[in-house]
């Protein structure tokens, strides 16, 4: 009955062919590692696994070297993981180890000599043909250090997309456009890319079949197809899959790629995740029949077939993305029902919705699409479905994943977490600008509630004004009444009234307008609060998912602690095996004696010569008797042995030579037990060195880099909880500061600062193609100069590595420059020129 299948992300294994690389990995088995211990000390040690993965204990550990406790994101550790880490005693004396550091950078030469060429894995040469700006572009490659530079617009930067787009990158991967047909010249129907790369040496890809280089080819056209070739030293066509470009990417380590579907597939999948895949009708009645007793529903049984189903000709054009393409299916079982239920095969991802509705809206439908998948303009991690119903209409569907379930579909940890982190890092941002604008509006409607009230008062004071007024009217005009003659002391009265009455209407004119500014205002406020709430809302849906992943974590460590209680009740199990042996090998022993005495006296007794004294005085019938009697005896011995004493000898010598043998494999095991746990004390004692090493020597490096422009700072490094973190100092002179933040420098003294951490690091990198595109684009003149003589320098003393820098600004006059420095000047495309020094 065949187990619940495992649907794995984006992320590729590592090829059967990858090349040894000497860093340490953490991929040995627990059982190799409990070698080191006798059976019961290996016993208390499995068990103690499961232990160290719970936070109470993970605390305690850490206190005693003054370290907090694991970022609880993080998966539990191995037990391997644990033994190498040995809580990470081996960093205590940082001190010492940087003081060190220091030493071996202080006397460690300049220049040392010419720089070694890597003989294989560095680009050759670059071909661009009809490519964005560029008509015909051929660019060779220096094997060490190539800047190119040129003005803006000469197309510096074109040269680093064909490179990701030639070895199989994605064009949205490059952030300069979203399809492949964007990057065709215009005027022109195709493009053509050409990566040459070394393959020399004994460490060459496949050396036999491409020779002493590789030629990538990729050809894309306006109508968005797409084609690779790969090709020998001769020119000679070797595949037109982008799978062996993928093959030679990856035995290079020149690339690595990201997953980005996993939510809106999985919704899109459905239930299809929860089912059972078996081969044959009466393995789905008996699982069917399983699931029933123990009342599990929602969990479908599909019947698959042995024989892979064939895509060919009913796939897509190559220049899309389709689910089966960007999925790592390791069943094809999986594989095939997928195809069945979901037409993965035709079903395409387009990131950009604009850009989907164009090829599934606008003119023909590309051949072999069902239907389109592609990202919400703006809630992350929903998506948008885009189909053509048979009858020629359109229909676009939300695709929102449940918030209420924890990812089914495998895919990288680091990845999926950095993903949640930049979501987080955008509602956060989001949340903080609404939230500022609620203060602002706050503060105006306080502002203006203040002018209302002030306008309240003024308004009651002005009534209280016009009673006065009417009544002195009124007695006025009863005085005028009672009184005649007196019109110029009622003139006076009119003109005041006059002017009570202006007063009044534009003190009530001005209230007004301040009460409609009021109304405007609460209603922005009111609008500000819903989105503020809408924020709060998502926000709590975020931490939801965290707990949720967090409780999916202790449910894995919980099985954890039941496979390790299930391995130990096997080591006593076998222990119980063992002591069975040892008593059957001790019976055995005891029969074996047995056997040997009583045939060295059947050997005694058959080669005496004297006869066996009889009295003569005892009678024949009496000795007949006796005879008779010791036949019954040994007939008995016979049958309650069950055999002769024939076979009893030779099942003597079976059982000696099966001794014998279990022996030997006993002592070879012994012996190769000892070697693998002498090999693992030396690994573990050699990473413990490495990681030491490699962490003083870059706290060192960026700390003398740093000194390069009269900086001081220090570079952070928590292992364990897998931080770094910088404090820079601008100012050598400010003696009492700690060191400012990377968010407080300025963009010169930010990017001198990223330079210093760059090399810093770059040490540890096994790449062997690295490039940066402008890195001195905020730089002042002296932090360009200083910046781009510590490149150089650093990258003489590496060793077998490939630098492409790329930088609008001149370099001559600047730099000390040698044969192993090669500078590629990009004049206008127009022109058709390219000059190399």
């Amino acid at each position: 009955m065949s187990a619940r299948t495992l649907l794995d992300g984006e992320g590729s294994a590592e090829s059967s062919r990858k090349r040894q690389r000497p860093a340490p990995t953490s991929d040995d088995s627990e059982e190799e590692i409990a070698s080191r211990r006798s059976a019961n000390q290996a016993k208390k040690a499995r068990v103690a696994t499961a232990r160290h993965a719970t936070p109470a204990d993970d605390d305690d550990a850490d206190g005693d070297d003054g370290r907090g406790p694991a970022s609880p994101d993080s998966p539990p550790k191995t037990q391997y993981e644990l033994m190498r880490d040995n809580n990470f005693e081996h960093l205590q004396y940082q001190d010492v180890d940087d003081q060190r550091a220091t030493q071996r950078l202080r006397f460690k030469p300049t220049r040392l000599g010419d720089n070694v060429v890597a003989d294989n894995g560095i680009l050759q040469s670059i071909t661009c043909i009809n490519f964005m700006c560029h008509t015909r572009l051929h660019c060779e490659l220096g094997p060490l250090l190539n800047f190119i530079v040129g003005e803006n617009g000469s197309g510096k930067s074109a040269i680093l997309t064909a490179i990701t787009l030639c070895l199989g990158g994605k064009a949205s991967s490059t952030n300069r456009g979203g399809s492949l047909k964007s990057f065709v010249k215009e005027g022109t129907e195709k493009s053509v890319l050409i990566v040459k790369i070394k393959n020399e040496g004994q460490d060459a890809y496949r050396h036999d079949v491409y020779g002493d280089s590789i030629s990538v080819e990729r050809h894309f056209s306006k109508s968005g197809s797409s084609s690779f070739k790969v090709k020998t030293a001769t020119g000679q066509i070797v595949s037109n899959k982008k799978s062996e470009v993928e093959e030679i990417v990856e035995y290079y380590a020149l690339q690595l790629l990201k997953p980005e579907w996993s939510s809106i597939l999985e919704k899109t999948f459905g239930n299809i995740l929860n089912a059972f895949i078996v081969q044959s009708m009466a393995e789905q009645k008996l699982l069917q029949s399983f699931m029933n007793r123990l009342d599990i529903r929602g969990c479908p049984v599909l019947i698959g077939n042995r024989h892979p189903l064939n895509t060919d000709g009913k796939e897509p054009d190559p220049s899309f993305d389709t689910i089966l393409r960007v999925l790592k299916i390791d069943n094809m079982l999986v594989r095939d029902q997928l195809i069945i239920n979901q037409m993965i095969e035709q079903v395409i991802l387009i990131p950009e919705r604009t850009k989907a509705e164009d090829v599934m809206f606008s003119g023909a439908r590309p051949r072999n699409v069902k239907a389109c998948l592609s990202f919400h303009d703006r809630k992350r991690d929903e998506g948008l479905r885009l189909v053509v119903n048979g009858s020629g209409g359109f229909s676009t569907s939300p695709v929102q994943p449940q918030r209420n379930r924890l990812p089914r579909m495998k895919a990288d940890v680091g990845s999926r977490v950095a993903y949640q982190k930049e979501t987080l890092r955008h509602l956060e941002q989001e949340y903080s600008v609404l939230d500022r604008e609620h203060r602002r509006l706050q503060q105006e409607v306080q502002k203006i509630t203040s002018e209302l009230t002030k306008i309240q008062r003024d308004k009651k004071a002005f009534d209280s004004k016009l009673r006065q007024a009417r009544v002195q009217v009124e007695q006025v005009q009863y005085e005028l009444d009672t009184y005649e003659g007196g019109d110029n002391h009622l003139r006076g009265l009119k003109a005041e009234l006059a002017e009570a009455k202006e007063k009044l209407e534009a003190c009530g004119l001005q209230y007004g307008n301040l009460r409609l500014r009021k109304d405007e205002k609460n209603r922005l406020s009111l609008e500000a609060q819903g989105q503020l709430t809408e924020i709060k809302t998502e926000f709590e849906k975020r931490e939801k998912e965290a707990n949720k992943l967090q409780a999916r974590k202790t449910q894995l460590e919980e099985v954890r602690k039941i496979n390790l209680t299930e391995l130990n009740e096997a080591h006593s199990s076998f222990d119980l095996f063992k002591e069975e042996r040892k008593l059957l090998e001790t019976e055995r022993e005891t029969a074996v004696a047995a056997v040997v005495s009583i045939t060295k006296q059947v050997v005694e007794l058959l080669e005496c010569e004297d006869r066996v004294h009889v009295d003569p005085t005892v009678k024949y019938e009496h000795l007949e008797k006796q005879y008779e009697k010791i036949q019954e005896q040994l007939e008995k011995e016979r049958r309650s042995r069950g055999m002769s004493d024939e076979e009893v000898l030779a099942n003597l010598a079976r059982a000696k030579e099966t001794y014998d043998e279990a022996k030997k494999t006993l002592e070879s095991s012994k012996t190769l037990n000892s070697g693998i746990r002498r090999t693992l004390t030396l690994r573990l004692e050699k990473w413990r060195k490495f990681q030491r090493y490699i962490s003083s020597q870059s706290r060192a490096n960026f700390i003398y880099l740093l000194s390069e422009r009269g900086f001081r700072g220090k570079l952070l490094l928590d292992h364990a909880k897998k931080a770094l973190d910088l404090v820079v100092e601008p100012d050598k002179t400010e003696k009492r500061a700690a060191g400012r933040n990377t968010k407080t420098l300025s963009g010169g003294e930010k990017s001198f600062s990223s330079i210093c951490l760059l090399l810093s690091i770059w040490e540890a990198m096994g790449s062997p193609l690295r490039c940066l595109d402008e890195f001195d684009v905020f730089m002042d003149n002296v932090n360009r100069a200083i910046s781009t003589n510590m490149l150089i320098t650093a990258a003489r003393r590496s060793v077998n590595r490939q630098y492409i820098f790329i930088t609008p600004n001149a370099i001559e006059g600047r730099n000390t420059l040698d044969k192993d420095v090669k500078i590629i000047r990009l004049t206008d495309p127009r022109q058709r020129t390219l000059a190399d020094h």
